[in-house]
């Protein structure tokens, strides 16, 4: 399987980093893995981490199974992150699933995210559920919205 890699390491003053490589036209079709570089924690099989809203995420570390199922992410916050700031970055537009990953990244509604983007919330609606293509300049709008989230103290 080919896989699209975004390496997620624990640094030693600033917590979490991510670096990102610049995905190809072909991350679509790639799964994007996930790893977290501590030789500490090693699971041998990549998990589906289906429960982010994405189809292609895998997990190959930092993430923990309990007995019982339940799932526990090392700072699952910083690992929406780095899987934000790599969808961003892609050439093509964005998918219906990630335009939902993004606005629950952001904690906002389909409302909110409608009036940011100056269009109704059935529009936003219609985007995530693949019942409408986004268009171009509302694609690159959302974007320019989730990076300034993302680091407000850009300009």
């Amino acid at each position: 399987m080919l896989y699209t890699t975004v390496i997620y390491y624990i640094g030693r003053k600033n917590g979490l980093r991510a670096f990102l490589p610049l995905p190809t036209g072909e991350g679509e079709k790639c799964p994007v893995v996930l790893f977290v570089l501590n030789p500490r924690i090693t699971m041998s099989k990549p998990y589906h981490y289906f429960e982010c809203g994405l189809d292609n995420i895998y997990l190959f570390n930092g993430y923990t199974v309990e007995k019982d199922g339940t799932l526990f992410i090392q700072d699952i916050h910083n690992l929406h992150r780095c899987i934000g700031e790599h969808l961003i970055l892609f050439t093509r537009k964005l998918k219906p699933k990630e335009i939902r990953f993004m606005r629950h990244f952001m904690d906002l509604s389909q409302k909110a995210y409608g009036n940011m983007l100056g269009v109704d919330y059935q529009t936003v609606l219609r985007w995530e559920t693949g019942k409408n293509v986004i268009p171009k300049t509302a694609d690159r709008l959302l974007r320019i919205l989730f990076q300034e989230f993302l680091d407000p103290t850009s300009n």
